[in-house]
């Protein structure tokens, strides 16, 4: 357990757990992967992670939704799935990337789905070159998950745009729009994300 997990200031809302214990898991995973030249990459990938005394942050009572929250130590916990991943360069200028993960989280004592924990989650992405300009759009889909206070909480798709430009070989310029969209999504419920967001910057190489 981390510091904040045994000693949290306790307040309105959040409180530590000095009686926590330390996790234990086994993890393994096993993949295949296929390359040609640099035309195309091919991975598949089967991982497992069986946790035991898994700590994790939940209402110290579900039914009532201004419940503080605490951690504890849950009793056997099971992750696995397989992850997909395809990368293909169409051009020396265009390339792109899709990768899927497909995930089962379950409290293998409750027999019933861990918190935030989204069963399908796919990224994709494509890269443009031309000349000294590079330009990149990437978007994120993340399912359905069920959250602290067991709500199911709705599936979301976000997406990121970013312009780097190679003024000389000691200059680059970048500037990205991250939530495209503007999309409104929780990774946890009610905290609400960030909208819209602009970022612009340099880089000098001396």
């Amino acid at each position: 357990p981390t510091f904040a997990d045994l000693y949290f200031v306790e307040d309105d809302w959040t409180k530590g757990n000095p009686d926590l214990k330390p996790e234990k898991s086994l993890s393994y995973d096993i993949g295949i992967g296929y390359e040609l030249e640099d035309f195309l990459f091919l991975r598949e990938t089967y991982f497992r992670n069986d946790i035991r005394d898994m700590i994790q942050w939940s209402p110290i009572d579900i039914t009532d939704p201004i419940s503080k929250w605490m951690p504890s130590n849950l009793g056997r916990v099971a992750t696995y799935g397989l992850e997909s991943e395809i990368r293909i360069k169409a051009f020396n200028n265009l390339s792109g990337y899709i990768n899927y993960t497909l995930l089962t989280a379950i409290d293998v004592d409750l027999n019933k789905d861990l918190i935030y924990r989204p069963k399908n989650k796919v990224n994709l992405g494509i890269e443009y070159k031309i000349f000294s300009q590079i330009l990149k759009i990437d978007s994120e889909y993340y399912d359905i998950r069920l959250s602290g206070s067991e709500k199911i909480m709705p599936a979301f798709i976000t997406t990121n745009l970013s312009l780097i430009s190679n003024i000389t070989d000691y200059l680059q310029l970048h500037f990205s729009i991250f939530n495209l969209e503007n999309t409104q999504y929780e990774l946890r419920e009610d905290f609400p994300m960030p909208g819209r967001a602009f970022n612009g910057g340099f880089t000098l190489k001396f």
